[in-house]
């Protein structure tokens, strides 16, 4: 069977995102944002990777949806 998903996990993976992206500098956060939203699931780990490295790309990615 799948996975189900409630309307309030959807919200909370998004409010630990939010808190794993909120100690990086403006800048920073501002451009991993954008890759979270405009590139693919491969090229995104290796944008994140370049960005922040992979320890913190990591747990980036674990959070995103």
């Amino acid at each position: 069977m799948g996975k189900t998903f409630k309307p309030e996990d959807i919200v909370d993976s998004k409010r630990r995102l939010r808190d794993a992206l909120s100690d990086l500098s403006p800048g920073v956060r501002e451009q991993v944002e954008e890759i979270l939203e405009t590139h693919s699931d491969v090229e995104l780990r290796t944008r994140l990777s370049d960005v922040l490295g992979d320890k913190k790309a990591r747990e980036i990615l674990r959070f995103h949806p």
